[in-house]
């Protein structure tokens, strides 16, 4: 995990038998934000925003830059995002309880200075990882107010 100047800063390791994450001691992960550096460097005005970093990766993978919370967000992240040179911030956290709160939350920090819209999903409980290259048929609509009240 690199840092917005693209420094190595620590290394996130996952068990592959579960979701069971292993961080150094005394890293606190609300202070990162994976991905951010390859975006400032590929100087990318939309950005995804998702959970892990395999779903980051899979977006990569297929030509949509992304960044990963390592999580549903929090801390010193908010901000982060906020100081970024990104215009427009596309919300793919999770369709389930915790990323749709999460959504909600970046959506009121975000918004007043950024451009803000959100996956549509089609199925709950499917993330982007699940769906490979049918992420690329997702679709994106602006936040609205009806968003807020769901």
């Amino acid at each position: 995990i690199s840092n917005t100047r693209g420094e190595i800063k620590w290394i996130l390791r996952r068990s592959v038998r579960n979701k069971f994450y292993k961080l150094p001691e005394g890293i606190n992960k609300t202070d990162y934000l994976y991905g951010a550096y390859e975006c400032i460097k590929g100087r990318h005005n939309k950005v995804w925003i998702v959970e892990s970093v395999f779903n980051a990766l899979t977006l990569w993978k297929y030509g949509i830059p992304a960044i990963a919370l390592l999580g549903v967000g929090g801390g010193n992240q908010y901000k982060m995002l906020l100081q970024l040179p990104i215009r427009h911030y596309v919300l793919a956290l999770d369709p389930d309880e915790a990323g749709r709160r999460a959504s909600k939350i970046l959506y009121d920090k975000l918004s007043k200075s950024k451009l803000v819209s959100q996956v549509q999903y089609t199925k709950e409980g499917v993330d982007i990882n699940d769906l490979q290259d049918k992420v690329l048929d997702l679709k994106i609509i602006l936040k609205t107010c009806v968003f807020l009240h769901k």
